[in-house]
């Protein structure tokens, strides 16, 4: 199918330069309203999420997001000129990705040198980049029109994440509420952090989870653009983090995803993608029923991998104009994307870099004359070194001692019931011996990862290239790639440096289940390619009023909450009511710029979240100390602040005297304290000292000042 794109390059080549000029002009107006329009809607989308969350919304706040929208797809038309990205791409859709990855990266480095919020930085931004913007677009001559119809997609796309997260949205007010936290608890964390880079009380000052140092080096990329937001309304980090950080970075990768189907086999695979992303129930729902391995819970869960896959699908799609055009241009953007997923998502980058170095050498000539011949050898290669390293004694001992193999599968096959194959794990090892059973609970992994898929993919592949033809590209050897990185990060992958035993192999498999669901739609719109022109509209757009209409009757689907039962100890879990009530209050009162809470009791093992944290995600305040176990893990500058803070909060529980407590934190430059038990401190026993109390905890001013 000839696409307008194409038609229209043909004819500004064969037109006079005065009705090349009046075309030019004409392009330049649509392709202005086509970013007018992506900007509109990510702006609305933005503002339909934060009125769930009810966070107050003002002319203001809407006018500074609108323009941040504008800068974010400024930044992506200035790097896909720099890209030589061709007029076959979607510019204003491809710009709005490609301009949140990198404007997520520059917002990143700008707020570590400069410890201003992020919002301000973007913001600011605008002066230099809105000009930019528009002395490149004259740079090179590439029409840059956007297609009316993937503008629809876009709008589709929120319209159908708005719905998946309508309920998710609203946890800060149902928090608030009814005292449960409507999310997995890590939600605390996210909200820590995004009031670390977004607002003015946190940002500068270090980690929020121990004021005033410095942060440990993360990849916080995902957090910029939701933080930028926090910076144009008046909120908590815990509403951005469930109204903004997890729904925007569902709606990048849908977005992601529908362009790089539609690049591959037209729009209509674009649909398509989204429907089999959106509408298909996930292998944890039937099958195996490992509800581990559910793609929509870990989407929730980890709200990074929505901005993973879209910067995986924003880099792919440059390696595929790439591929088309042959400029070197495109080929350096198309790696500093893949790198810039570093910052996204790093689990992605590590599973994608190998294996699209495997999907390119297999795209040598020599492979290409017999693609079967050396996928066939690549693949007995990699079988004999594994056997060779289970059946060769030395080789055996130095991988089971550093690899997480055998922990991680007893994790997935004996701790999340139900499932529906309880006991098979220890069935197959007693029936062939524990290294034939690792092996083999390893392979079955697969279907309980991807579930219908395994079968679907080669299906459609097989379709695809009967009615196309076998000749095998790079991008028809990514999917069985990724499926060899991901057998490989099982049984060779190690622990992660604080000892999790699934950060490696399990986090990215969301990454395989949407190229593989990519993969499935354009084959199978490939092997469908006799439809009319016509037609093929229609068959488009219904397909995308069906996917709305499908999101919109799941009233009932509630996609974060986990489904295996050690689950329930970390979703919607009621919070202690001290919390709510004293966040509620500090937030009421806001202190100057350089506002510490110091809380209490300390809690020695608290490693991923504690009451300290939760107060930071409910107020954006800097805290004296937070997850004082996981801060004992760090270097050993950080543990002696992290030990040298939980000294002095101990000695100020014990403390029986008001001033002699208050001065044990005035010395550490704490303004407020925070009491978060039942019964009041040691120090206070009628709370007469506090500014606030109730039958939870209180809040006590440092400096005595009373409200």
């Amino acid at each position: 199918m000839t696409s307008s794109v194409e038609r229209q390059i043909r004819l500004a080549a064969s037109e006079s330069p005065r009705t090349g000029r009046a075309e030019s002009a004409k392009e330049t107006a649509l392709a202005l309203a086509g970013y007018l329009a992506a900007g509109l809607i990510a702006t609305a989308f933005l503002l339909a999420m934060l009125s769930l969350a009810d966070v107050p919304l003002t002319l203001r706040g809407a006018a500074e997001m609108l323009i941040g929208s504008g800068i974010v797809l400024a930044v992506g038309e200035i790097m896909l000129t720099l890209f030589s990205c061709s007029a076959l791409v979607p510019r204003a859709p491809m710009a709005m990705l490609t301009g949140a990855v990198v404007s997520s990266i520059l917002l990143l480095v700008g707020s570590f040198g400069s410890g201003v919020p992020s919002g301000a930085l973007l913001l600011w931004s605008g002066v230099i980049v809105l000009p930019l913007a528009g002395a490149v677009a004259g740079w090179r001559q590439v029409p840059r029109t956007t297609d009316w119809r993937d503008l629809a997609a876009l709008l589709v796309v929120a319209v159908i994440v708005a719905i998946w997260c309508r309920g998710f949205a609203q946890t800060a007010p149902i928090l608030d509420a009814t005292g449960r936290l409507h999310a997995w608890s890590d939600y605390y964390v996210h909200g820590a952090q995004l009031a670390e880079f977004g607002d003015p009380l946190a940002a500068g000052r270090g980690s929020i989870l121990l004021a005033d140092y410095p942060r440990v080096f993360y990849h916080y990329g995902m957090y910029m653009l939701p933080s930028a937001v926090l910076g144009a309304v008046n909120a908590s980090g815990m509403a951005i983090a469930t109204a903004v950080l997890a729904p925007l970075g569902l709606l990048l990768a849908l977005a992601a995803s529908y362009l790089l189907a539609s690049q591959f086999a037209g729009r209509l695979a674009g649909v398509a993608a989204i429907a089999g992303l959106t509408l298909l129930p996930d292998a944890a729902r039937y099958g195996f029923e490992n509800g581990f391995y559910s793609f929509y819970w870990l989407l929730f869960t980890t709200p990074g991998a929505g901005y993973g896959i879209a910067a995986c699908c924003v880099a792919l799609i440059l390696l595929h104009d790439w591929q088309r055009t042959r400029a070197t241009a495109t080929l350096i953007g198309a790696l500093v994307m893949t790198i810039a997923i570093f910052q996204m998502r790093v689990h992605f980058l590590i599973w994608l870099a190998p294996a699209l170095a495997i999907s390119f050498l297999l795209q040598s000539k020599p492979a290409r004359s017999h693609p079967w011949r050396w996928l066939g050898g690549a693949g007995a290669a990699a079988f004999a070194a594994i056997i060779a390293v289970a059946a060769i004694a030395p080789a055996r001992q130095l991988w089971l001692a550093h690899s997480a193999v055998v922990p991680y599968l007893n994790f997935i096959y004996r701790a999340n019931e139900p499932t529906a194959y309880p006991g098979l794990y220890d069935r197959i090892i007693a029936r062939t011996g524990e290294l034939p059973g690792l092996f083999a609970g390893t392979l079955l992994l697969l279907p309980a990862a991807v579930g219908a898929l395994l079968l679907l993919y080669p299906i459609a592949l097989k379709l695809a290239k009967q009615r196309a033809g076998w000749r095998w590209g790079a991008f028809d050897t990514l999917p069985l790639a990724l499926i060899a990185v991901f057998f490989a990060m099982v049984l060779y992958a190690p622990h992660d440096p604080w000892g999790d035993i699934s950060e490696y192999q399990h986090r990215s498999f969301v990454l395989l289940y949407a190229v593989l669901i990519i993969w499935i739609a354009q084959y199978l719109v490939t092997a469908i390619g006799g439809l009319a022109a016509e037609r093929r509209l229609a068959v488009a757009w219904l397909g995308a009023v069906c996917v709305a209409a499908a999101a919109i009757a799941a009233t009932g689907f509630d996609p974060a909450r986990p489904r295996f039962a050690w689950g329930k100890e970390y979703y919607d879990v009621a919070a202690d009511p001290g919390i709510i009530a004293a966040a509620r209050w500090i937030r009421l009162h806001p202190s100057d710029a350089k506002a510490t809470v110091a809380v209490g009791p300390v809690d020695p093992k608290a490693y991923i979240v504690d009451t300290a944290t939760a107060l930071a995600s409910l107020t954006n305040t800097p805290t004296f100390l937070a997850r004082a176990a996981s801060q004992l893990k760090q270097d050993d500058s950080r543990r002696n602040i992290a030990i040298d803070r939980m000294d002095r909060l101990q000695r100020v529980e014990r403390s029986a005297d008001a001033e002699a407590a208050m001065l044990l934190l005035r010395e550490a430059n704490v303004t407020s304290y925070a009491w978060v038990a039942p019964a009041p401190p040691g120090f206070d026993p009628g709370y007469a000292r506090a500014s606030f109390h109730d039958d939870h905890g209180a809040v006590y001013l440092v400096d005595g000042r009373a409200h």
